[in-house]
């Protein structure tokens, strides 16, 4: 049994670092920290996406079949990108937050990656 601090683990990760705590299901588990950015776009065609933030501010976009979708994401808020849908997080501030993430993950930096998919 592994029992895993993740308060302090996330408050000594450094720009751009991943700590893996464990993998549940076919999902790494873990937490993450980046600087204000724009990551690529990514997919997840085995499952669902949780995103937990700890710290910072997030703008997600979701890429619907025919529609564009945006949501906030402050410190507390959890949010789930469901199995398959094109998504790309921009952070706001430093952002530190925990992941499970499908094991599986497809990138694109395409403008719009539903037009090369």
């Amino acid at each position: 049994m592994t029992v895993h601090d993740v308060p302090g683990t996330v408050t000594k990760l450094e720009s751009q670092d991943f700590r893996e705590f464990a993998t549940v299901n076919s999902c790494a588990v873990g937490v993450f920290r980046t600087p204000a950015d724009s990551w690529l776009w990514e997919r997840h065609p085995d499952g669902d996406e949780l995103l937990y933030v700890l710290e910072g501010e997030l703008e997600m976009t979701l890429l619907r079949e025919s529609t564009s979708e945006q949501a906030s994401l402050n410190p507390g808020s959890l949010f789930v990108v469901p199995k398959g849908v094109w998504h790309r997080p921009y952070a706001k501030t430093d952002v530190r937050l925990l992941y499970v993430t499908p094991a599986r993950t497809e990138t694109s930096t395409a403008e719009d990656p539903r037009s090369t998919a």
